[in-house]
């Protein structure tokens, strides 16, 4: 969830965004699968993963396609 890239923190497939602009964007998480690499990139390959539901996440803004929303500046809580 948190790879450590600066300009992406937590990517949403299938996401529905507020149409207002606030300091803080409150995320709320369905199904989260959350994976953990060998090392300390992801070109490492995956060693494992964990599916959470029902969370949610606070993220300074996002940059979104028509695939998928690239939420930024999401601490973790």
């Amino acid at each position: 969830m948190w790879s450590g890239d600066p300009s992406r923190n937590l990517t949403g497939h299938g996401c529905s965004i507020a149409t207002e602009r606030n300091r803080w964007f409150v995320i709320e998480i369905d199904t989260l699968v959350r994976k953990y690499y060998k090392g300390d990139t992801a070109g490492g390959g995956v060693t494992r993963t964990e599916t959470l539901h029902n969370r949610t996440a606070r993220c300074m803004g996002h940059i979104a396609d028509d695939k998928s929303v690239n939420w930024f500046g999401c601490p973790p809580s």
